[in-house]
């Protein structure tokens, strides 16, 4: 009979042993990614909740506003954490107590801690893991804020701001949607929105994500927008043009080029009917307004702007603004009876290079509807070497904007809603304006800044 020695017995222990223990190992290293992983979900979600929390105390202190800290930490509790609540803590301090703006007044930090529970690692003892985030935003309108460019302002609407199609949209600043739906802000098809500078898209409802889509792909993976508390009319302290100074340019009737190989030069003043262009245009700086009519701009048309006109304080006025209103032969002088203000509409891919103003009132502007004018749809295309630099206002009414352009500037779009179809650059540089105070803090604002 074959004897089994001391030995062999010590070995099958030894290895018996060895094996428990690096399964043991095995299942730390494996629990241990696990709650890795889900610690960086969380912790993902924790900044978004603190960005988000920042840039609420930051509104609220640019309007004057001293209830810094429940603005904060309503906005956290908003994206899924509330102060006081499952182990959260989410504190508002202005100036910053840390960082490279700490005491500065125009800052505010924000920073939540959150101790989420383990699960694999409970084996080992540890039940619980503290994450915190930190964010600090200011108020400030120089360029890289990143306050909001796009604003969809429809209160109720369902897709307020939508985004289709097989494009690319680049913003150096957010998107913010006001409407109160489920599925206020869409996006979907083949579509990428890539947020620089700490953008982000701001909702204050809900959202529908659908499609093979990317919101940031400056790490090429999806981003969630962040709800956000309401917010009013970004421009309304922009001054609505009046006829003093404005020269009646057309009494009726409406400024028309049906020919596509024309090329004109116009002057500022006003159009009453509106105009149409086919051929080719250039814009003498100044102020047009479209009185009835609206703006029909065709396919093979080339738009621009034309040389600096010195105003007579001596200041240089590079850009143009387009008022659209209706005709109301007492206000603008025109002739005929009233013709209703129509839309905006840009056609095909024309060649469009238009400025708005950078010195008279109210600069920053290229397009402005009139205020008490609702239920007009305006749409602009354009080729991959137009240009827009300005504000597009169309408070009450929607934009359809399939820009295909690339802003060398800024470019803030403010409509009831908005649907983006076409490839964009919204950048985020105000050097053209003699004064970026003109249309800030509301429109640009300030912004995340760590």
């Amino acid at each position: 009979m074959k004897r089994t020695s001391h030995h062999s017995h010590r070995e099958r222990g030894f290895v018996a042993v060895a094996y428990a223990a690096m399964l043991v190992a095995m299942i730390g290293f494996t629990g241990l990614a696990v709650d890795v992983g889900y610690m960086q979900f969380e912790k993902r979600k924790l900044q978004m909740a603190a960005d988000a929390a920042a840039m609420g105390a930051l509104r609220e202190m640019e309007r004057g506003n001293t209830d810094l800290v429940a603005a904060g930490q309503n906005d956290a509790s908003l994206n899924g954490f509330t102060n006081g609540t499952d182990n959260t803590t989410v504190t508002v301090v202005s100036p910053p107590t840390s960082g490279a703006y700490a005491g500065d007044s125009a800052a505010i930090q924000v920073s939540v801690t959150h101790k989420m529970p383990l699960f694999f690692m409970q084996i080992f003892g540890q039940r619980t893991a503290s994450i915190s985030a930190t964010s600090t935003a200011r108020t400030s309108n120089d360029e890289g804020s990143i306050g909001a460019c796009i604003f969809a302002m429809d209160p109720t609407a369902s897709g307020a701001l939508n985004v289709s199609g097989n494009l690319t949209i680049s913003t150096a600043c957010s998107a913010v949607v006001k409407s109160t739906s489920s599925t206020a802000f869409m996006m979907g098809g083949n579509s990428t929105w890539n947020l620089t500078n700490g953008a982000a898209i701001g909702v204050v409802g809900g959202w529908d994500l659908y499609g093979s889509y990317v919101i940031n792909s400056t790490t090429a993976a999806y981003e969630t927008p962040v709800h956000i508390a309401d917010f009013n009319d970004p421009l309304a302290h922009v001054a609505t043009p009046t006829p003093g100074g404005l020269t009646l340019q057309v009494a009726s009737g409406g400024w028309q080029d049906n020919n596509p190989h024309s090329s004109n030069t116009l002057s500022p003043g006003i159009y009453c009917g509106g105009m149409t262009i086919h051929g080719s245009v250039t814009f003498t700086p100044g102020i047009y307004v479209l009185a009835g009519g609206g703006m029909n701009i065709g396919s093979q048309a080339s738009v621009s702007v034309g040389n600096a006109v010195t105003l007579s304080g001596g200041q240089q006025e590079t850009g143009v603004m387009f008022y659209n209103t209706s005709s109301n032969s007492q206000s603008w002088g025109c002739s005929g009876g009233r013709v209703a203000a129509s839309s905006i509409t840009v056609n095909g891919t024309p060649s469009i290079n238009l400025a708005g103003l950078s010195t008279t009132t109210p600069a920053g502007v290229l397009f402005f509807d009139d205020r008490s004018i609702s239920g007009l749809s305006h749409k602009i295309n354009g080729n991959s070497t137009s240009t827009f630099d300005g504000a597009m206002y169309f408070l009450n009414n929607t934009l359809t904007f399939n820009g295909n352009n690339k802003t060398p500037g800024f470019l803030y779009i403010v409509a009831d809603m908005i649907n983006l179809t076409g490839n964009a650059n919204l950048g985020n540089d105000h050097s053209s304006l003699a004064n970026v105070y003109t249309i800030a803090p509301s429109s640009t604002g300030g912004g995340l800044v760590q």
